[in-house]
């Protein structure tokens, strides 16, 4: 009670504050049945249906970050290689394999949705101004209206939590920490170890049970 000159203030300094361990938090992740209402609620009838339809695929199932979509360029995908090249920090660029459904899905936009542009980005603004690339925050707004036409009051609704979304269903599909972490283009694979805590079963397959409870 130093501030009513019951205690000595210096004993302020003796009290232990709460820590906060780094990475203590899971990541906040869609279970499928939210992920496939998600990818239910763009109508791929239309041509930004199918614009946002293939930007959300690129981050739910390559972990890509808004403004890596948005640097997206029609040379970075090789075809008969089934590669995309992403651009990544620092100038960094990484070559992953390009997933079947994702590669679909951009063909879709390239051939039926795309308009008539000079510009190499792969996707593409529709309205004012029409024809230039999409840009992070525009990425970002898409995806938000899709979470709004779904129904859902999630804690957390953006890009990010689909990139989560797929760093955790690569590790319970079974990839090791080290092919998410080259995946996610993380420098630190610490960073990426916190998916392991999503995996619930396999973590208890490895947890020791409890002396008590041995017989």
């Amino acid at each position: 009670m130093a501030s009513q000159g019951r205690c000595d203030g210096r004993l302020i300094a003796a009290v232990p504050t709460i820590p906060e361990w780094k990475r203590s938090h899971l990541p906040k992740v869609l279970t499928d049945t939210q992920l496939h209402s998600l990818m239910a609620s763009f109508d791929r009838r239309k041509c930004i249906g199918r614009r946002d339809y293939a930007m959300a695929l690129c981050m739910s199932q390559l972990g890509l970050r808004s403004h890596e979509v948005a640097h997206l360029r029609l040379d970075d995908i090789d075809w008969r290689a089934g590669t995309i090249q992403i651009g990544g920090k620092s100038r960094r660029t990484s070559v992953l394999p390009l997933p079947a459904d994702v590669g679909r899905a951009i063909v879709a936009y390239l051939r039926r949705g795309r308009p008539t542009t000079s510009e190499r980005f792969i996707f593409i603004r529709h309205f004012m101004p029409a024809g230039t690339a999409m840009t992070a925050h525009a990425i970002r707004a898409a995806i938000r209206k899709a979470f709004a036409r779904t129904g859902y009051v999630l804690p957390c609704m953006g890009t990010h939590v689909l990139r989560h979304t797929a760093a955790t269903r690569m590790v319970r599909a079974g990839a090791t920490i080290k092919e998410v972490a080259d995946v996610l283009r993380h420098r630190c694979i610490d960073t990426t170890a916190l998916y392991t805590k999503v995996d619930l079963p396999r973590l208890a397959e490895v947890a020791f049970p409890w002396p008590e409870v041995q017989r």
